[in-house]
């Protein structure tokens, strides 16, 4: 709700709903109840439905510019099988396709210079470019128009700008593809020219547009004021719309600046809970020892939440996306903790599962995985056939491991997994996890625990017969020549 209240008062033209928005309850119900009254016609959603009905009254946005430019929108969220507390995702393309769409693109498409896809899709999945696509062919075969597309997209968290590709595989350069990263953290400055175009049907002649030229503006560029190296010139963000830095906020931006300084001191944002020695990275591969995932799979979960008084080994598998941001080198606060861990999954299990199973489970779930990248599913390591273990996973990921008990368990696709007690009292979610371990095995930038795999015990095992020889070659010869 924070998030809704801060974006309202900023001066956006159009903004969507995304899937945390509707996965939270708390969040769901307060967006329902105070989005008309915040955003007004700024917020649309095109292909949601809630009890039968489209989630909120405005699925579109018609805007004249003041310049005279005409831009039809129309919001996209993806496909997936997530709760929504009742909210469907319908298909985009099936969307587009009843009557209802097709009667605002009837009514809006001859008098639209800009078309723009709001979609809470990341920027190179197939949905955000059915999306494209179906409404490229819609134009061009309902008014003979090639409309320039803006592509906004969302959800993976990168930073992309790149012409469409069209179903062959061409590039489109009459559509730009846009993706500004994640957390507020980017603004993105894209120049887009037009010129002025005709097209014809049913007799009768149009103006429309043509792209001519966009110029996207790296995000260090993206600062207030940044110097230019090699002019000396300020070609920084308020420079370039002809602002003072001391002008660049208005009064609603400079009320937003300061209730982010409030939350950040009620929420205690700032508490410094440890330090990090290193920079760990998210997307590191696990193999690597900066790797946040690794730090996650062999040191977080076996400290805080693996218990020793079961009969069955403690396995976790962890889903890759859990982990949504780095966690940087120096003064770890508890604003880390929320960037790195947004989401308070909590700790479920299914007991006492043979190895091969896991196995088959995880092997599954991972197929397709580049092998240049982190499967989607990690682990430790590779479970050992006809021992048992305690499959840990958590309340989003255990319906996706249960899904693969058909094919690989006697195990009822129907089972329900149990809530599994940390070894750690009062830490039950994620969350907690990461800050308890945080600040009890990170309180000094030398202190570091990790627990090691099977494969790893035998390195190590390896590593310690090799220096007690080496130390025995050292020794025993002085020992010699002293007692000589």
């Amino acid at each position: 709700m924070y998030g809704f209240q801060a974006l309202s008062n900023l001066s956006l033209d159009l903004t969507t709903v995304g899937n945390h928005d509707l996965g939270s309850l708390e969040t769901f119900n307060y967006f329902l109840e105070n989005t008309e009254q915040l955003f007004g016609p700024r917020m649309i959603t095109t292909n949601i439905q809630f009890n039968g009905k489209p989630l909120i009254k405005n699925r579109f946005k018609y805007d004249v510019k003041p310049n005279g430019l005409r831009i039809l929108s129309f919001a996209f969220l993806y496909m997936g099988d997530h709760n929504f507390n009742g909210a469907e995702v319908i298909n985009q393309t099936i969307t587009i396709r009843t009557p209802e769409i097709q009667q605002i693109i009837d009514e809006y498409g001859p008098k639209t210079d800009v078309l723009v896809l709001n979609c809470h899709i990341a920027s190179r999945e197939q949905e955000a470019n059915e999306v494209f696509w179906e409404m490229r062919k819609q134009f061009k075969q309902k008014f003979n128009y090639e409309v320039p597309i803006i592509l906004v997209t969302a959800h993976s968290h990168q930073t992309h700008t790149y012409s469409c590709f069209l179903e062959d595989g061409q590039l489109d350069e009459n559509c730009y593809n846009t993706k500004a990263g994640c957390y507020g953290r980017n603004i993105m400055h894209v120049v887009y020219r037009y010129y002025e175009t005709k097209f014809t049907f049913n007799d009768t002649t149009y103006k429309g547009m043509k792209m001519l030229s966009k110029y996207y503006f790296d995000n260090f560029n993206n600062q207030l004021s940044y110097i230019d190296y090699d002019t000396g010139k300020d070609i920084g963000l308020a420079a370039r719309l002809n602002l003072s830095i001391s002008k660049f906020d208005t009064p609603r931006g400079l009320e937003v600046r300061n209730n982010i300084k409030q939350l950040e001191t009620n929420l205690n944002l700032n508490k410094i809970l440890g330090y990090s020695k290193y920079k760990y990275l998210k997307n590191n591969l696990i193999s690597q020892g900066n790797s946040l995932q690794r730090l996650w799979v062999y040191s977080v979960y076996p400290n805080v939440v693996y218990r020793n008084d079961t009969e069955a080994i403690p396995y976790a598998v962890s889903n890759t996306g859990t982990i949504r941001d780095n966690l940087f080198q120096g003064p770890v606060c508890m604003d880390d903790v929320f960037t790195i861990m947004p989401f308070p999954n909590y700790i479920y299990y299914f007991p006492k599962m043979l190895g091969e199973e896991v196995n088959c489970i995880v092997d599954i779930l991972n197929e397709g995985t580049d092998v240049n990248k982190n499967p989607k599913y990690l682990v430790a390591y590779r479970a050992e056939e006809g021992k048992y273990y305690d499959v840990l996973s958590d309340d989003y990921n255990h319906p996706r491991l249960s899904e693969q008990f058909a094919l690989c368990s006697n195990r009822s696709y129907n089972e329900t997994a149990q809530i599994y007690k940390p070894q750690t009292q009062n830490v039950t979610n994620t969350i907690q996890v990461l800050q308890y371990y945080i600040e009890n095995f990170m309180q000094n930038p030398n202190q570091m625990i990790f627990s090691v795999s099977e494969s790893d015990h035998n390195i190590v095992n390896v590593l310690m017969w090799i220096s007690f020889i080496i130390c025995a070659l050292i020794i025993i010869p002085v020992i010699l020549a002293f007692w000589k």
